[in-house]
């Protein structure tokens, strides 16, 4: 109790945060993509993509922090957002598509009539 951190351990925590920079921004990118897939009536897909960033931040982050200590921590958890935000942008971009292709169709069906 009373211990005071050093102007060391601040820079530190300064740098960690500048760091999480990248993962909050991706986070910002992504979240849009996440309402789209919830509202396209598939939630397992966001758990399952949920589960795999999971994973991959254990591994990561067990990875980097023995090569890098704590200063692997944000660079494990925006590779793993960076899984996320891939993940979530193209299936919403293929979704859209095969609802474009369905549309397409309903068109030259109805121009038929």
């Amino acid at each position: 109790m009373g211990h005071r951190l050093s102007s060391e351990d601040l820079r530190t925590l300064y740098w960690l945060y500048v760091a999480m920079s990248g993962y909050f921004g991706l986070l910002a990118f992504e979240l849009p993509f996440v309402q789209a897939t919830v509202s396209f009536k598939r939630p397992w897909r966001v758990v399952r993509t949920a589960m795999v960033f999971l994973g991959l931040f254990l591994v990561l982050g067990v990875i980097l922090v023995r090569h890098a200590g704590i200063c692997g921590l944000p660079v494990a958890l925006g590779l793993s957002q960076l899984y996320n935000t891939t993940s979530y942008v193209l299936f919403v971009r293929n979704h859209f598509t095969e609802v474009e292709k369905w549309a397409a169709v309903q068109r030259v069906a109805v121009s038929n009539l």
